[in-house]
């Protein structure tokens, strides 16, 4: 903008100068040249802020779109896990009733361990507590772990041989299970929360 109001100027110095030291032929063409140039300079001068304007709205909008977008892919995705959590909840503590309490073989635990998977990249970092992102991230780790030790304990049981380390491994995975166990059915409940009040605060902005 000052380059442009400095360019106006010297445009008015220099007609005001050739007004006084040319011919009245080359006058009246410089004349005419300028009076058509400071009319183009001033049309830009005055269109300059309006296309600022319009340039910063369409910069704002396109910025509150995708905000909304950012805000509706996480609360989707923040659906998707919190369906998850409480749906695994459930499935373990039929797990523990059904397998672990008594030590029964359960070929799977039908919990799901994809679902983080699924929706990592949709968990905006902008939008969500790094805290509670690793919270996410640990459990649905550990979910992928109870499975993986599940096939394992399912194994032990049907190869049972009677041996001291048969019985002790045995022994030290339903305990390792238990504690997976645990930790899942208590930790879900606060990740399903802070979830829920995540969606809540982003859906409210």
């Amino acid at each position: 903008m000052r380059v442009v109001y400095f360019i106006v100027l010297g445009s008015l110095l220099i007609l005001g100068y050739l007004s006084f030291h040319v011919t009245p032929a080359i006058e009246a063409f410089m004349s005419s040249f300028f009076s058509g140039f400071l009319a183009t300079l001033l049309a830009v001068v005055l269109g300059l802020p309006v296309a600022y304007k319009i340039n910063q709205h369409a910069i704002d909008s396109a910025d509150k779109s995708a905000k909304k977008q950012n805000i509706e892919s996480l609360g989707n995705a923040l659906q998707t896990l919190v369906i998850a959590m409480e749906g695994n909840t459930e499935l373990l503590r039929e797990y523990y009733e059904n397998a672990l309490k008594t030590e029964t073989p359960s070929w799977g635990t039908l919990i799901d361990s994809s679902a983080w998977e699924a929706v990592r990249d949709d968990i905006n970092a902008e939008l969500t507590p790094a805290n509670f992102r690793r919270g996410l991230a640990h459990y649905f780790k550990l979910v992928k772990d109870f499975e993986m030790l599940n096939a394992y304990y399912y194994d032990l049981i049907f190869k049972a041989d009677g041996s001291p380390n048969h019985k002790s491994n045995l022994r030290r995975t339903n305990w390792m299970l238990l504690q997976l166990h645990h930790y899942l059915v208590t930790e879900a409940p606060d990740l399903i929360i802070t979830a829920k009040r995540v969606m809540k605060n982003h859906g409210e902005s």
